[in-house]
């Protein structure tokens, strides 16, 4: 009996801690329903050309210090090229680009809650 209840507690906190994804444990995810957060690898700080180009739906940037910084605290990103930027929602990974214009146009023509 005793092992029976030890067995169901350790499934059932297996199961529970397994729950969530890799962006929401690492904290790459949006803080936000409604509003992104954009992480960068490489290149400089792009938060004034996003701003000038109308970009609002974002509710947290960062910036990796550098490529091998970024691969060893989240090896699950493909990074190939820089730079390199990724966008989340509350939840998932929803956008990947090396392209500064074509992050622009999806921040500009998406929103989390859409």
């Amino acid at each position: 009996m005793k092992l029976t209840r030890f067995l169901l507690t350790l499934i059932l906190l297996l199961i529970l801690t397994g729950c969530g994804n890799d962006y929401e444990k690492d904290g790459l995810t949006s803080q936000s329903e409604d509003r992104y957060h954009l992480y960068q690898v490489g290149d400089e700080d792009i938060s004034e050309s996003l701003w000038e180009a109308g970009v609002r739906n974002l509710y947290s940037y960062s910036i990796a210090e550098s490529q091998d910084r970024a691969e060893e605290n989240f090896p699950y990103l493909k990074i190939d090229t820089l730079p390199s930027y990724f966008v989340f929602d509350s939840k998932d990974l929803v956008y990947e680009t090396n392209d500064i214009e074509e992050l622009k146009k999806f921040l500009l023509e998406n929103n989390p809650q859409e």
